[in-house]
C-alpha cells in the first residue's frame, strides 16, 4: 500500500499534554500511519520530559504557566 503522505511533515500545536488528549493523539497517529513525519509541540503541565520520541511521534514540550 502506498503512503500518501510519505516525505511530508506535519506539526501539531497543543496547549496541554498530547498523551492526555485522545483526539489529538488519534489525529497524529493517523498522519504517522499515512507516512508523515509528525512533530507535536505541546505545553508541559505534568512535568514530563521536554523532548521524546513516542509511538513514532516526536514530542517537544514547552513550559506551562
Amino acid at each position: 500500500m502506498a503512503l500518501p503522505l510519505k516525505n511530508r511533515k506535519a506539526l501539531a500545536l497543543l496547549i496541554g499534554e498530547v498523551m492526555e488528549d485522545p483526539r489529538v493523539l488519534k489525529t497524529c497517529r493517523s498522519l504517522r500511519d499515512a507516512g508523515a513525519d509528525v512533530t507535536v509541540a505541546c505545553s508541559n503541565p505534568s512535568g514530563r520530559p521536554l523532548e521524546e520520541e513516542r509511538e513514532g511521534l516526536r514530542i517537544i514540550r514547552f513550559p506551562h504557566r
